[in-house]
C-alpha cells in the first residue's frame, strides 16, 4: 500500500469512530517504504562514489526513519556482484548475505511480482534481474531505490540513490 493509500485508510478509520474515541493529539507516523536492488546493497560492501548515499539509506533504516524490503532473489544477485568485483573472499560474501538476514528485510518473492516482472521484461526489454525489483516495488506500493541511472530515469517507481533524501 502506498503512503497516500495508507494515510487515506487511517483517516477513514478515524472518521468512522465516534468523536469521543478520537484523540486530536494522536499522530499517525507513516514511514516511507523502499525496495532496494542489488546495485544499492552492493555499495554497502564495495566502496565507490555511490557508497555514501547507500550507507545513508542503511543508516536511516537502522535509525527507524524508513522501512526497507528486498525480495529473496537479491541474495543471488548480490553474491554475483560481490564475486565479480573481486577482492572479496567467500567468507566476505557470506557475511554480506548474512547481514541481509540480520537486518530482517528479506521477503519471499511473491508469485504476482514474478509474473509482473516477466511482463515488464518482455514489454520493456529489461533484464529479469532488474525487472523483478521494479515489479516488487510497483505491486507493494513502495519506491525502488537503485544505482542504475537507466532504470531511475525510465520508471516512476524508481529513484536513483543520488536523489534519496
Amino acid at each position: 500500500m502506498s503512503e497516500d493509500g495508507l494515510l487515506r485508510y487511517l483517516l477513514r478509520e478515524n472518521a468512522a469512530r465516534k468523536s469521543e474515541e478520537y484523540s486530536s493529539d494522536y499522530i499517525y507516523l507513516v514511514k516511507p517504504i523502499y525496495v532496494l536492488d542489488p546495485t544499492v546493497v552492493s555499495r554497502w560492501f564495495i566502496r565507490d562514489e555511490a557508497s555514501e548515499a547507500a550507507l545513508k539509506i542503511r543508516a536511516d533504516y537502522v535509525r527507524g526513519h524508513i522501512s526497507l524490503t528486498v525480495p529473496d532473489c537479491i541474495l543471488f544477485h548480490l553474491a554475483d556482484i560481490l564475486q565479480k568485483h573481486g577482492g572479496l573472499t567467500g567468507t566476505d560474501i557470506a557475511a554480506a548475505l548474512k547481514t541481509m538476514y540480520d537486518m530482517h528485510i528479506i521477503m519471499p518473492l511473491r508469485a504476482q511480482s514474478a509474473c509482473r516482472a516477466v511482463e515488464m521484461a518482455v514489454e520493456d526489454g529489461l533484464e529479469m534481474s532488474k525487472a523483478v525489483y521494479l515489479a516488487e516495488a510497483e505491486l507493494s506500493g513502495a519506491r525502488l531505490l537503485t544505482n542504475d541511472e537507466q532504470i531511475a530515469s525510465r520508471y516512476y517507481a524508481a529513484i536513483h540513490i543520488s536523489n534519496y533524501r
